[in-house]
């Protein structure tokens, strides 16, 4: 990666911390809140309680800074709920498919309950 201010080669590395790595805006209460009310925006995709976070990230020498892409993280309710919704709609599937079968046994039964009468009984 290039360095946005000297144009030079950035050395490709990561910032090491415990659990999460986060970014705050200034002025953010760190120790009374939640992260996400405080604005603040996860640095690492790996980590958690029991392994430590990294983070990738590119130092400039010259200039002495520090540039960390901010990752993609998936939430993980939302892959809970992905994973609800696509269960849930199997289960409808296979209840369309249990109905249209049911229909057309009972079609099928009626049709057999007819042709055994007898055309001439009234």
């Amino acid at each position: 990666m290039k360095c946005p201010y000297c144009d030079k080669e950035m050395a490709k590395g990561f910032i090491f911390g415990g659990n999460h790595i986060r970014w705050y805006p200034e002025g953010a209460d760190t120790m009374m809140t939640f992260p996400e009310e405080e604005g603040a925006i996860r640095l690492n995709a790996t980590g958690g309680l029991v392994t430590s976070a990294r983070a990738e990230s590119y130092c400039c020498a010259d200039c002495r800074m520090v540039i960390t892409p901010v990752p993609e993280i998936e939430d993980p309710l939302a892959k809970v709920k992905q994973k609800w919704d696509a269960f849930t709609d199997r289960i409808e599937q296979q209840s369309e498919k249990r109905q249209t079968e049911r229909a057309a046994e009972q079609h099928r039964k009626k049709r057999d309950k007819q042709r055994k009468k007898d055309p001439w009984e009234v």
